[in-house]
C-alpha cells in the first residue's frame, strides 16, 4: 500500500496500475507515505497497520484513521478486518460527506480487498 491503493487505479491512484507482486521497499517507519493520502501512524509487523490522514491533506475529508487487521483463523488461512473512523468536518460540507463517503469507501474498499486477495493467492 506504500506504492499504490489497489483499488480502482483510474480514481485512486492517477491511472497507474497497482503493482500485481511483491516490491521491496524495506522495513515501515511511522510516518511513511501510504496510498498517497495516509501516513503510517501505528503498526505491528503480521498484525496490523494503522493509518492517519496525512496532516498536509486539506481537511476536505475531516480526520480519517484506517486500521487493517489480520485476524488468524487456521494454519495458512487469515482474514483482513478493515475499520475506518472518520470524524467529519463540521457544517453542510460534513453532512453531505456522511452520506457520500461511506458508499463510496465500500466500493473502494471492496475493490481493494478483492485485490488483496487475489495478490495473497499467487503466493
Amino acid at each position: 500500500m506504500r506504492v499504490a491503493p489497489y483499488s480502482y487505479d483510474w480514481i485512486d491512484n492517477f491511472g497507474r496500475k497497482s503493482p500485481q507482486k511483491l516490491i521491496g521497499l524495506g522495513p515501515l517507519e511511522i510516518g511513511q507515505k501510504i496510498m498517497t493520502i495516509f501516513e503510517l501512524i501505528d503498526f505491528k509487523p503480521n498484525k496490523h497497520l494503522t493509518l492517519g490522514l496525512n496532516k498536509r491533506i486539506p481537511k476536505i475529508f475531516g480526520d480519517t484513521i484506517i486500521s487493517y487487521q489480520i485476524i488468524r483463523q487456521k494454519h495458512r488461512i487469515c482474514r483482513l478486518l478493515v475499520k475506518i473512523l472518520v470524524n467529519y468536518p463540521k457544517g453542510i460540507p460534513g453532512v453531505l460527506l456522511q452520506y457520500i463517503l461511506p458508499f463510496g469507501d465500500l466500493i473502494m474498499m471492496r475493490k481493494q480487498m478483492i485485490n488483496f486477495k487475489a495478490l495473497c493467492e499467487k503466493v
